[in-house]
């Protein structure tokens, strides 16, 4: 089993790939900025996780030969190697709790975005969609005020007219 469990993690080190790039046993990784809004200073630093430390070859598991990880335990090396298989495991674990918190994080992030997104949608609709009935209505109404008030004013600027010429 040991031995399984060694081939296995240089197996996982050596296949696992995102767009060609080695993800483990890399070269290592660059801290990420992103922007999570239109406000410049809103942004969410993901710093890099050292994946290069992630084989066999470098967690000490079965020698710094990858040969050396099918070799033979004996009764006095088999603690010893168990442990250092151990510490490996747990040194994986431990980056994939990484990722996983960061993954959380931009999933988070992600969801916050998109609901402001949906909030401004629905703003925009609002203000789009007027009832255009109703408006057109409330517009003929103010028309037809505005036409009274006109012509009550005319009526009230020829009461004076009348007047005086009545009195000639």
């Amino acid at each position: 089993e040991y031995q399984a469990l060694a081939v296995e993690i240089d197996h996982i080190a050596d296949q696992t790939n995102f767009n060609g790039n080695k993800f483990l046993g890399g070269t290592g990784g660059k801290d990420i900025t992103i922007q999570l809004s239109d406000a410049a200073s809103d942004t969410m630093k993901i710093a890099a996780i050292d994946t290069k430390s992630l084989t066999t070859k470098t967690l000490a598991v079965g020698g710094t030969d990858p040969k050396d990880a099918t070799k033979n335990l004996t009764a006095t090396s088999a603690p010893t190697e168990i442990t250092k298989l151990d510490t490996a495991i747990q040194n994986i674990a431990d980056a994939r709790a990484t990722f996983g918190s960061q993954l959380n994080r931009l999933d988070h992030n992600l969801n916050n975005v998109t609901s402001q997104a949906t909030n401004m949608a629905a703003a925009a609709s609002q203000i789009e969609d007027a009832d255009m009935a109703k408006e057109m209505s409330e517009m003929t109404k103010f028309k037809i005020l505005n036409e009274a008030g006109i012509s009550m004013l005319s009526q009230a600027n020829q009461t004076p007219q009348m007047v005086s010429k009545l009195l000639q």
